[in-house]
């Protein structure tokens, strides 16, 4: 909600796309429908209806600056079994394709796994820069 905020304040500069995350089936399967609840108790599944609905309006793809297309995942020819599919990159980026495409990996703690997330920011002269999160450790509670 964070971002999709942060999106409504600067849209001419941060840009979402919608992965296969982000739809009604995967959100009851995987907890976020859960979550709302938790969360937000009785106005739960009002939350969650609201956030999927804006899931619905996200694109899958967006082309930055004229020249650089965005998407979630991609149909790559190396693919040769299902877990290619859905591998984690470690470092949080990847390049590919002699450094003409990159793989963001963005899900901290992916399976709980420890691994960095990353953000991708490209500014007016095109130039690329990546911060990379540590994921958060959960506090007990006592």
């Amino acid at each position: 909600m964070l971002l999709m905020a942060y999106h409504c304040l600067y849209p001419e500069h941060l840009f979402l796309c919608r992965g296969n995350h982000e739809d009604y089936n995967t959100t009851m399967t995987y907890g976020f429908y859960d979550e709302c609840h938790l969360k937000y108790e009785k106005k739960g599944f009002l939350v969650w209806l609201h956030i999927i609905n804006a899931f619905n309006h996200l694109p899958f793809a967006a082309l930055i600056f004229g020249r650089v297309l965005c998407m979630h995942g991609g149909i790559s020819p190396h693919i040769k079994t299902l877990d290619d599919i859905d591998s984690m990159v470690t470092g949080g980026h990847r390049w590919h394709a002699n450094g003409r495409m990159v793989t963001i990996f963005s899900a901290a703690n992916y399976l709980g796994m420890g691994n960095d997330t990353c953000v991708l920011r490209i500014d007016e002269q095109k130039t690329v820069q990546f911060s990379l999160l540590r994921p958060v450790k959960k506090s007990r509670k006592h």
